[in-house]
């Protein structure tokens, strides 16, 4: 009896601990929750639904930027931002979920075939109003993005300079999201994400691609 406690001691003792896991960086906990809050309004449509919670909360995130006072408190309450300096929103967002997604570092040193990733942001400002240089040169800095002045008044050229770059965006899969209709000298400000992710299922052979 004594030796078979023993040997089972040893066995305990030759086995490795396992890692703790790493804990979750505060700005993704925030994006997840976000995630869960768009998808329980989205749940009872009807058929397929798909949407990106990421572009969503890169959008917002780019108004967030230049918001202030309340509307920047309720606008951090949507995205779960209320315990995160705001100073390191953009910065965080940018090299967790976008532009270093696809570098070789996030995978142990070797980007693997066949996978590509790229997201775009930008935003369309009214030509007759005026933009905050430095607002302009956070979205550059913060979401690798980009903000362009468009004369809405010209709602035909506005949608059409703003569906070229969604084309872009999206590696020509998409190439009209804004229409003309929708745009008027009223309209302020766009602002619009793109992502264009491909890569290779582990198990392919599970999916129909009839489907």
């Amino acid at each position: 009896m004594m030796a078979a406690v023993a040997a089972a001691c040893l066995i305990a003792v030759a086995v490795p601990a396992q890692a703790a896991p790493k804990p979750v960086p505060p700005l993704v906990r925030a994006e997840t929750h976000f995630a869960f809050d768009v998808f329980a309004q989205l749940r009872h449509h009807r058929g397929n639904l798909f949407f990106s919670p990421y572009s969503l909360y890169s959008a917002i995130g780019m108004a967030y930027l230049g918001a202030r006072a309340n509307t920047a408190a309720q606008i951090a309450s949507v995205l779960h931002l209320n315990r995160i300096d705001s100073g390191s929103v953009g910065p965080r967002l940018q090299s967790w979920f976008g532009h270093d997604f696809a570098q070789a570092d996030m995978f142990g040193g070797q980007q693997p075939m066949d996978f590509h990733f790229h997201a775009a942001n930008a935003v369309w400002t009214s030509a007759h109003d005026p933009i905050e240089p430095r607002y302009i040169a956070a979205v550059r800095q913060d979401f690798a993005g980009r903000v362009d002045r468009v004369d809405f008044g010209q709602p035909t050229d506005a949608a059409a300079r703003i569906n070229q770059w969604v084309k872009r965006a999206t590696a020509g899969r998409l190439d009209h999201l804004i229409d003309p209709d929708t745009l008027s000298p009223r309209t302020r400000m766009i602002l619009t994400n793109g992502v264009y992710f491909r890569a290779r299922w582990s198990l392919e052979e599970i999916f129909d691609k009839n489907l």
